[in-house]
């Protein structure tokens, strides 16, 4: 998957969670899904959504697909 590719998509995936952060339920999911996959490239810097799942995308892949089916299987995100 090229950059161009990865940044669309963290781009959907934070305007999806800007969009259901009212949510107390889905800011729950969204969270959750962040603390698990995120943690590792934010080192504690508590950076924008977007940037850290760029990073994701960079560094590993494979965690990136993974944590993208995620927020599609937990139905918060539908056009990726």
């Amino acid at each position: 998957m090229d950059i161009e590719e990865i940044e669309l998509i963290a781009e959907k995936i934070n305007y999806a969670f800007e969009d259901n952060y009212v949510f107390q339920d889905k800011r729950k999911l969204y969270t959750s899904l962040f603390d698990k996959y995120l943690a590792d490239v934010d080192q504690g810097v508590m950076t924008d959504p977007y940037d850290a799942v760029v990073s994701l995308g960079r560094k590993d892949p494979e965690e990136f697909n993974k944590f993208v089916k995620e927020l599609k299987d937990q139905n918060l995100v539908s056009d990726l």
